[in-house]
């Protein structure tokens, strides 16, 4: 039988595949809209676009009609809003240029003319995430999600050296062995169906707690939105060690009611590259610690698991503080023990 190593290499070599073609003919290639949400949930999305290209055999550029927020202030990128700004290209079909009909290459600054028609996937749509190529099906679709994850995640290494991970890591004092602890208390709190209903932070350290006694871990790292966290936590368990990144003022993340911090990063209000640096520091430092309390609900949270997972060769020993994971991006909602086991919310 295969190894692990040997199907996961197939396997990124089966996305690259079909995200690459010879040439890019509107009969292998299509532009598509995708949802300016945080940075996690837009790469789930887009792992249900790639398992569409793999299961059609046809790749996807994303549209400039919608441009990329984290990315649109990045100091040095020529194609502002790419994702191209941070990670190495998905597909050999972005920045094709359009015909002297659709405006030439002057169309838009990634080359895809914003005149033509965009391919739209429903944003509640559940059953192509949960596509698993026939071959690699013993696996399961959390593997399959791992592996299209590290192809997604590829960063420049203009972009590893600008989230400086061993210098956070020093300035942080982060050392193993240590828990991983997501705390999600920012806009989605006042903005989703998680508004007036976040886990409070008493059930994050029920959780740390049971984690540090069982594997005698007594440093956590904090992953966090909310600048009051650290503080609260140190207070109310003396007995850990709390780190965490101050590269960021947590501070801009508290945007109130009803406001979506996309829309914040959209008007200039806030840097979406420095916060995208920061969460890459967050999601890295998350992942390679030796145990993971988050909560599932959360799109970072099932990335970092999943990263985690890659990176230890199997899943790490975890707790999710409110419910379990699912396939699909943005929240896990109406869970079942029936297929689709849980509905996008």
């Amino acid at each position: 039988a295969a190894s692990l190593t040997d199907d996961f290499r197939a396997a990124t070599v089966e996305i690259q595949s079909a995200l690459n073609p010879g040439n890019c003919t509107r009969t292998q290639s299509h532009v598509n809209f995708f949802p300016n949400c945080g940075f996690a949930s837009v790469m789930h999305f887009m792992a249900g676009l790639t398992n569409l290209a793999v299961a059609h055999g046809r790749t996807f550029v994303t549209s400039p009609v919608r441009p990329w927020v984290y990315s649109l202030d990045h100091p040095e990128c020529t194609h502002k809003g790419a994702f191209s700004c941070y990670f190495l290209p998905w597909s050999s079909c972005e920045g094709r240029t359009p015909t002297a009909a659709e405006g030439g290459a002057a169309a838009a600054p990634d080359g895809v003319s914003a005149r033509e028609p965009a391919f739209y996937v429903p944003e509640t749509l559940v059953n192509h995430f949960h596509f698993v190529p026939a071959k690699y099906r013993a696996r399961g679709v959390f593997w399959w999600r791992m592996v299209q994850m590290e192809y997604l995640l590829r960063l420049t290494e203009k972009t590893k050296e600008q989230v400086h991970l061993e210098q956070s890591k020093s300035e942080s004092n982060y050392t193993h062995p240590i828990i991983g602890l997501h705390v999600r208390r920012g806009d989605s709190c006042h903005t989703t169906l998680r508004r007036n209903k976040c886990v409070p932070l008493s059930r994050h350290l029920e959780a740390v707690r049971t984690m540090s006694r069982r594997y005698k871990i007594f440093k956590v790292f904090v992953a966090t939105d909310d600048g009051t966290a650290l503080a609260e936590l140190r207070e109310l368990a003396p007995e850990l060690t709390f780190v965490s990144l101050t590269s960021y003022d947590r501070s801009n993340l508290q945007s109130g009611d009803s406001v979506w911090l996309e829309n914040r990063l959209l008007g200039g209000e806030i840097s979406g590259h420095e916060l995208f640096l920061f969460t890459l520091r967050d999601l890295a430092l998350l992942a390679e610690s030796d145990v993971i309390v988050g909560h599932f609900a959360s799109n970072l949270s099932r990335l970092a698991f999943l990263h985690a997972s890659f990176l230890q060769g199997k899943i790490p020993p975890y707790i999710s503080v409110d419910g379990p994971w699912c396939p699909h991006w943005r929240m896990c909602c109406m869970l079942t023990a029936n297929y689709p086991h849980s509905s996008v919310c």
